[in-house]
């Protein structure tokens, strides 16, 4: 291999590595707003260098570095909360739903000395479907609370006024298919774990 060949390689494999290393950098997140306010906090997010931007009644979904993000905590004058996006998954009915929520690792997410609260959002389609959030909330929590029972011996608390822990479920209609998809969120705040690797 000659010198000019070599060189083109070697720009085009660091290349490659750079792109991956930005992809792993950047995580997915959720930014909820008022209704009605979704194209303002797009716009306001593009000035925090996030991307690949996706539009939901009451928020966003996109993508951006830790250090973006806290950008967005201090100065966003849309942004309600901040959501980290640590799961998701697709399911059939609401016991399947229950079921995929209590194999999650959620002792590895928060710990059983810590309060906690969920909040269920859903999508224009899977309103249709799911007709109480409070409902579903109840459902994951007990959920949450036999995953931390299971495998801890014990469970956390709920606070709903002042958690320690605050997990936002976005539930959406997949089109064409009886496939709902579950999005699941926790807060960022300053002293937010990270999730594990999966």
């Amino acid at each position: 291999m000659n010198n000019k060949k070599r060189n083109f390689k070697e720009k085009k494999d660091f290349k490659n590595k750079t792109n991956n290393r930005i992809k792993k950098d950047q995580k997915w997140f959720f930014a909820s707003c008022p209704t009605g306010m979704e194209e303002l906090l797009l716009e306001e997010l593009k000035s925090f260098q996030c991307s690949n931007f996706q539009q939901f009644i009451g928020g966003l979904r996109f993508q951006a570095k830790n250090w973006s993000v806290v950008e967005v905590i201090l100065n966003s004058r849309l942004a309600s909360r901040v959501f980290l996006e640590i799961h998701q998954y697709k399911f059939m009915d609401d016991e399947e739903h229950f079921n995929m929520a209590k194999d999650k690792w959620w002792h590895h997410i928060f710990s059983v000395n810590q309060t906690f609260k969920i909040s269920t959002l859903f999508d224009k389609d899977a309103s249709k479907f799911f007709k109480n959030s409070m409902v579903q909330s109840l459902r994951l929590k007990d959920a949450i609370v036999d995953s931390f029972r299971e495998n801890v011996g014990t469970r956390p608390n709920i606070s709903k006024d002042s958690p320690d822990v605050s997990i936002l479920v976005y539930i959406l209609s997949v089109t064409g298919a009886s496939v709902t998809l579950s999005c699941f969120l926790l807060e960022v705040k300053e002293t937010t774990p990270s999730p594990p690797e999966t």
